[in-house]
């Protein structure tokens, strides 16, 4: 059925042959005896075209329905097997500082603890809210921003963060070691989209809604790298964490924010009635390998959430 599915979508049996790495005579043969098994002819070929019946075309669509519940079939049955040895789903923002001392710690968990599988997931801030609430990750490395939104969880604090104004390095303001807010004032700014990450976005714009500032939010994108590329663009200037500054973004400037109303956390958070008991452990690791760490993340920028 899947030599019938390429034959039948490229019309070209020598091409499909190459494609599926058979040679051609066994390909004929194949598609020949598919068409003897269910009784009608599938193709109608000739020295200069290949041509699906009437039936074949039928039989095509009701073949992909069939081979894509195959694969969905054995996709489901893998992560099965995975769960019966024992796995953990994680997920993280676009962070870079996140993901470099993510990749670390999985791994040494995992040679720890070799019958583990961990699967690891990017989400932007808002849908990693969701796919926590939905149970579709067991562990989430964010933002406390989002902690209103994470009902019944637990979180521990991995380190301490503030927002930055982002700007390229040849801007006006980038010499600047702390901006005054009445700065900025009508300055054009671009933001990670509301949908994606809204409680950075309300949280932003509440901080300059209490200092008598509107934003002047010129664009929106849904993904972070967006972002960047319109700040280098000069479309405008941008508000992230401060830990994003470890992203490999040498054209921007991060100006810190250092008024105590624009501070909070980098986390990480799972449900409370997450019964999965590899998440524990996973859980019991992280406190010691943060402890251990904390000096190298430190050299990124970070205070140490043990102050």
């Amino acid at each position: 059925m899947r030599y019938y599915k390429v034959v039948a979508e490229m019309l070209n049996f020598s091409k499909a042959a190459e494609y599926l790495f058979i040679s051609q005579p066994a390909l004929s043969q194949s598609i020949a005896k598919l068409e003897t098994e269910i009784g009608v002819k599938l193709l109608e070929r000739n020295q200069h075209e290949v041509r699906k019946t009437a039936a074949g075309e039928l039989f095509l669509n009701e073949a992909i329905k069939i081979l894509n519940m195959a694969d969905e079939a054995a996709v489901k049955a893998r992560q099965a097997s995975r769960e019966s040895v024992g796995s953990i789903k994680i997920g993280f923002v676009p962070n870079a500082s996140i993901k470099d001392h993510l990749l670390h710690w999985t791994t040494e968990f995992r040679l720890k603890h070799p019958s583990t599988y961990i699967d690891m997931y990017q989400y932007n801030s808002t849908p990693l809210n969701k796919a926590l609430n939905n149970n579709d990750v067991d562990i989430g490395f964010t933002s406390s921003l989002n902690l209103e939104n994470l009902i019944g969880f637990n979180h521990k604090v991995i380190l301490h963060d503030h927002l930055s104004i982002v700007m390229l390095n040849d801007h006006p303001f980038s010499v600047k070691t702390h901006l005054g807010l009445d700065e900025l004032a009508g300055v054009p700014f671009v933001m990670l989209s509301a949908h994606e990450s809204s409680a950075l976005f309300q949280f932003s714009q509440r901080f300059f809604h209490k200092r008598g500032i509107t934003m002047n939010v010129m664009s929106m994108p849904t993904q972070l790298e967006a972002v960047y590329f319109l700040v280098k663009a000069g479309t405008g200037l941008t508000v992230l964490p401060g830990s994003n500054s470890y992203s490999n973004n040498p054209e921007l400037r991060f100006v810190p924010v250092t008024d105590d109303d624009a501070k909070f956390e980098l986390i990480f958070a799972w449900k409370k009635t997450n019964n999965n008991p590899l998440v524990h452990i996973f859980i019991d690791f992280l406190d010691f390998a943060i402890k251990r760490d904390i000096d190298d993340i430190q050299k990124i920028g970070f205070t140490d959430p043990r102050a």
